[in-house]
């Protein structure tokens, strides 16, 4: 009997090629991460890998104390510290979990695509999963990106399977699984009221009563709130605030869409840092000092949410031109992200030497497979409406390839029902079905590949780059770097001149230093920084009037600096103990707000 008439040998073939893919999902990744701890990247954690890592340390051993809401999503950190907890504060820990959650998610996106097709086409899904290349590398690094991709794919998977056939223990896990995602990623909160919806019409459909109606959103909510009421009791135990949600939102929005933003992306301002430590505590200070009282973090989110809409309705037509720029920048493959730039990293990494597939052709095939059939399948519009929703809160606040590599849940399984759909219409001799969709695919490449200024930035990757080969000890070459980002004259040109100025002066070049500075203009949002280089440089000259003021400058761009207050406490008090004393005061006034988070 041959192998296809025997469905016992079919079903082992089967899982034999099912494992064999897992298998293969779990050596590219630890080839992937061998390759990364051969370069300079592996010990060197990028700015919210350091603020998890260390938020992390700190609830293992028990120093973390906070008296505010949360900042910034809990959940990651809390994970990572249940494994320091039980093994050593070791990123690397973080790194073989996110593997283990990386791989997780292929299993549960095959799922997603069992709900759409038949195991044959479901298999090639888990294939594409296993061998996409932004999957595999986001998932060795010490980001929230992979629990993010994880829980956002258990999402799509209850919401299609509760679809498929409906049952109450499904609608109580997809609102469970929205709770945990809530605290990785606070824009799911968008989902909230629209999933349920999914379900009247099914409740009714079984002829069931509108108490049924009634259950369905109690098991929906209870689920929901299982696993949010731990981070809500204790925002409210600890602030007295019942907060669902981080009070990085508020501060987030504005860097995203204040006016002096022209970009797509995260964009730091002028008065606060763009160190994750210290930026959320500075807006709630420049917050207040525009309200003139003191504003704890939710009230700061709010004046700034509400300083965006007012924007917003005040200039329309500046709106309209951003929310297109956006748009046009999540539809864009040039992979920008401020963390990893993977098309730059492609350059001096070699990891990127592994064959595996970009993200952008499955990317398209899915979207073009949404956009044709979102109407004719209520499993299909149900993943274009996650798509949409989620893709809005890119718009509203930043896409970022870290951001948007979540969808890869919904667009994997998109883009191979695309491929089975064509073959379809070939075997058919559909050539008008066919043509409308390669027009569509070809349309999508051609805004793909648009030459925005802003998606091919590439001072932050070459600012990164340097940072980590001038910590290994490789000044020259990472001046060259900080050298090359200079010259670009992009959005994060300016850090690039502050590194330079540093490590030209210590070299003895005073007056080379002082042209870097100066080069940053005063509407970078690190004038700050400037000035209070330039008053070390001058202190480090000896000449106490020219640092005091440079210190002023850099305190009245960016009132929240403690040390800046300091070094203009210790020039004072030599010479003018009363204006030492006022400043003191200042000092004690804004320790307030940090001894608060």
């Amino acid at each position: 009997m041959s192998v296809l008439n025997n469905p016992e040998r079919h079903d082992v073939g089967f899982r034999l090629i099912f494992w064999g893919i897992l298998l293969a999902a779990v050596l590219v990744r630890i080839a992937v991460l061998l390759a990364l701890k051969k370069s300079i990247y592996f010990d060197f954690l990028l700015w919210d890998e350091h603020y998890y890592h260390d938020w992390a340390v700190g609830i293992a051993n028990g120093t973390f104390h906070s008296g505010s809401v949360y900042e910034y999503a809990p959940l990651p950190a809390y994970v990572a510290a249940l494994l320091y907890r039980i093994f050593s504060p070791n990123v690397l820990y973080v790194r073989f979990l996110n593997i283990f959650f990386n791989v997780s998610s292929c299993v549960v996106i095959y799922f997603i695509a069992r709900q759409l097709m038949n195991r044959r086409w479901a298999i090639v899904v888990l294939a594409i999963a296993a061998l996409t290349r932004e999957f595999a590398f986001f998932s060795v690094v010490p980001l929230k990106t992979s629990l993010s991709i994880l829980l956002f794919a258990l999402i799509v998977y209850f919401l299609l399977a509760a679809i498929n056939r409906f049952s109450f223990l499904k609608i109580f896990l997809l609102g469970m699984m929205l709770g945990f995602c809530l605290n990785v990623r606070p824009n799911v909160i968008i989902f909230l009221p629209f999933l349920p919806l999914f379900f009247v019409g099914h409740v009714y459909d079984l002829k069931r009563s509108v108490a049924g109606s009634v259950v369905l959103f109690v098991v929906y909510g209870l689920g929901f709130v299982m696993a949010v009421a731990p981070f809500v009791l204790r925002n409210y135990q600890v602030a007295g605030v019942p907060a669902l949600t981080s009070s990085q939102s508020g501060f987030l929005l504005y860097t995203c869409n204040n006016e002096q933003n022209n970009t797509p992306y995260y964009q730091p301002v002028s008065f606060a840092s763009s160190h994750p430590a210290e930026q959320g505590v500075q807006f709630t200070i420049e917050a207040s000092k525009r309200m003139g009282r003191h504003l704890n973090s939710q009230q700061a989110a709010q004046y700034w949410r509400g300083l965006v809409l007012e924007e917003a309705l005040k200039n329309p037509g500046i709106l309209l031109k951003r929310i297109g720029r956006k748009i046009l920048a999540l539809l864009s493959f040039s992979g920008m992200d401020d963390h990893y730039h993977i098309p730059f990293l492609q350059t001096v990494l070699p990891l990127f030497a592994i064959p595996l597939i970009p993200w952008w052709p499955v990317f398209t095939l899915g979207l073009v497979f949404l956009l044709s059939n979102f109407y004719s399948d209520k499993k299909v519009g149900a993943l274009a409406l996650l798509f949409c929703l989620y893709s809005l809160t890119l718009i509203i606040y930043s896409p970022g390839m870290r951001f948007q590599i979540v969808l890869l849940s919904i667009v994997i399984p998109a883009a191979v029902a695309f491929l089975e759909q064509a073959w379809a219409m070939y075997c058919n001799r559909d050539i008008l079905g066919t043509g409308k969709r390669l027009l569509l695919v070809f349309g999508f490449i051609v805004i793909g590949l648009l030459p925005l200024s802003s998606t091919h930035d590439l001072s932050l990757a070459c600012n990164t780059h340097a940072l980590a080969l001038d910590r290994e000890g490789k000044t020259a070459e990472a001046i060259r770097y900080w050298q090359r980002s200079s010259r670009l004259n992009q959005m994060f040109s300016a850090v690039a001149d502050l590194f330079l100025a540093g490590k030209l002066y210590q070299q003895g070049g005073l007056t080379k230093s002082l042209y870097f500075l100066r080069k940053i203009p005063d509407n970078s949002f690190m004038v700050a920084a400037k000035y209070a280089t330039i008053g070390d440089l001058m202190q480090h000259q000896g000449r106490s009037s020219d640092a005091l003021a440079a210190y002023q400058k850099s305190i009245d761009f960016n009132n929240g600096q403690r040390r800046v207050r300091r070094e203009m406490i210790g020039i004072l008090s030599r010479f003018d103990p009363e204006a030492a004393e006022n400043q003191a005061r200042a000092l004690n006034v804004i320790e307030k707000f940090y001894n608060e988070r």
